[in-house]
């Protein structure tokens, strides 16, 4: 089994892919990201999945997700500036969309433990 660490991929699908043919990778082998996956380039600003949506960094509230601004759903300063000056809860509690939505940028428990935001917003566990 092989180990291949990666960081900031960026949404760049095509040239993961060609990384890891040039690895030699194989099914069985451990790739460990470091982070930066979905947060901009051109394969995938987001993932759509059947269970929930996945984006690096915020949400509009009732903006679809394919007219989501990209410094919103990336995480930018100027998609945060966006939010702060339009709305005055935070975006997540204002969130009503049809699938739970998983984020990573923004560390909102402001501990090392997940956050959960009333079973709709889910922010992985803080490193």
């Amino acid at each position: 089994m092989k180990r291949l660490i990666v960081g900031d991929i960026h949404g760049c699908y095509e040239e993961f892919a060609s990384l890891l043919d040039k690895a030699g990778w194989s099914p069985g082998d451990e790739i460990i990201a470091l982070g930066d996956i979905v947060d901009r380039g051109p394969d995938p600003l987001y993932l759509d999945l059947d269970v929930a949506v996945l984006v690096h960094g915020f949400f509009e509230p009732e903006i679809p997700l394919d007219q989501q601004r990209e410094s919103i759903i990336t995480g930018t300063m100027s998609g945060e500036h966006h939010l702060n000056e339009q709305y005055v809860d935070p975006w997540y509690m204002l969130y009503k969309g049809a699938k739970p939505i998983v984020v990573r940028h923004r560390n909102y428990s402001g501990t090392k433990e997940p956050f959960i935001y009333k079973d709709r917003v889910f922010r992985m566990r803080a490193s």
